[in-house]
């Protein structure tokens, strides 16, 4: 935002220091200051964008169903390694605990990760079927019509060592992608993601412009099915900001729904320490709500 004091202290600082730089360095050059010597070597000078997180704190806290939003979101990580059951190489019946790093290193983890999760299980589904029916089928009999149990697929893969690497990265995926699904199932997001989405674009799935007061009983409802409080806490955020704020009686209702700790009204609190409304007592009237992804109004009226 414009008006961010910490962006224009930062901006102001960093083009000190380079105007410094500059000026002690006389053969340093850069894009678009005409002294690289090549003019085949220029191009347009860049521009460095210093955004303030307080221009947009809705965005963390929607949910995403790209697969690495997912997984960092829905399940348990530490740094970038992930535990995941897997089956026994041993006993296909058994899991047993197996640890993956998902990092620059892993070359699916990097071509699946921002995509949808249901392409993601789409795309390993296909990969999977292919090398079993391409591969396994003539070299494992007893799979001949390319479906097999994991009993004879592992019997299949010690058969075919040269698949035996892409098959368990395949698999590691699949794996972990299910993990995913099943926390979403568990935790009703389709649902949630849509009461989230209404309250930030101000318009339902159908194009519908819902009435706040109708928002409301249904942002309680999906609080009070809520087990974990760090969920809770996290839809009385969207809809606080999404609206610029609620009435006393909402924030209320909403917050009595919640049963938030000390901790948690605490950090709804904090909002207002990065020039986000709490209160509004006049929403639904004609004051703006607050910004929607794409710069639209999204407050919901009464």
């Amino acid at each position: 935002r414009q008006t961010s004091g910490i962006c224009s202290s930062l901006a102001t600082l960093f083009k000190m220091k380079m105007d410094e730089f500059v000026s002690s360095n006389p053969t340093w050059w850069y894009h678009g200051s005409g002294k690289s010597g090549n003019a085949n070597q220029e191009r347009e000078r860049s521009t460095i964008l210093l955004l303030d997180r307080a221009s947009d704190c809705l965005t963390p806290l929607m949910h995403d169903f790209n697969y690495q939003a997912m997984v960092h979101d829905l399940l348990k990580m530490e740094g970038d390694k992930i535990t995941y059951g897997a089956e026994s190489a041993e006993d296909p019946t058994k899991t047993e605990d197996k640890d993956v790093l998902l990092n620059e290193k892993d070359a699916l983890w990097v071509e699946l990760r921002g995509k949808h999760i249901a392409q993601v299980i789409e795309i390993l589904s296909g990969r999977i079927n292919e090398i079993c029916k391409s591969s396994t089928s003539t070299a494992f009999s007893g799979g001949g019509d390319g479906n097999m149990s994991l009993s004879q697929l592992a019997s299949a893969l010690k058969a075919l060592p040269e698949y035996r690497e892409v098959m368990s990265k395949l698999g590691q995926h699949m794996h972990i992608s299910h993990e995913c699904m099943d926390e979403f199932n568990k935790h009703s997001l389709l649902d949630l993601s849509d009461i989230e989405q209404t309250l930030a674009t101000g318009k339902d799935e159908d194009g519908r412009t819902p009435k706040l007061t109708e928002m409301i009983s249904r942002v309680e409802g999906a609080l009070l099915r809520m087990r974990e409080v760090k969920d809770r806490l996290r839809l009385v955020l969207i809809a606080t900001i999404s609206q610029n704020g609620l009435s006393s009686a909402d924030r209320d209702r909403l917050l009595r729904a919640a049963q938030l700790g000390r901790d948690e009204l605490l950090v709804v609190d904090s909002l207002s320490k990065l020039g986000i409304q709490i209160l509004n007592n006049m929403a639904g009237g004609s004051s703006g709500g607050a910004m929607g992804f794409f710069g639209n109004k999204s407050k919901i009226q009464q």
